[in-house]
């Protein structure tokens, strides 16, 4: 099965302070996922900001067992300064509870720890 999704963001007015006013940063989306049977997901998102040039994501997520996934990445977003654009991650989900971590390259200021914890119900 694949899965397709537009958008976009950030529309409105500008944002003011006193005199000064900065426009929203409007983009436009479009994103496909496509499920590959027995192991993952794979994606990609095409990025059309309103001031500089498209760009593309990828991903694929890997499962491993039923509660254990594998995440990579590449974030083609030419206006970050990151090293390389990879990224990289895993998701473990157990009796309702799930936990997620991501490494993610974040140019001059480093490398960025992402850590989320979720529970369903």
């Amino acid at each position: 099965p694949v899965r397709v999704s537009a958008g976009v963001q950030h529309l409105g007015r500008a944002l003011t302070f006193v005199q000064d006013a900065a426009p929203l940063p409007t983009q436009g989306m479009f994103g496909l996922a496509a499920t590959v049977a027995g192991w993952g997901v794979l994606t990609a998102d095409v990025l059309v900001p309103a001031q500089e040039a498209a760009y593309v994501n990828l991903g694929a997520e890997v499962t491993a067992w039923s509660f254990l996934a594998f995440r990579a990445g590449y974030h083609g977003d030419p206006a970050v300064e990151r090293k390389g654009g990879v990224t990289a991650g895993f998701g473990l989900a157990l009796f309702g509870l799930g936990m997620d971590y991501a490494y993610v390259p974040f140019g001059r200021l480093g490398v960025t720890h992402q850590f989320s914890v979720g529970v369903r119900y």
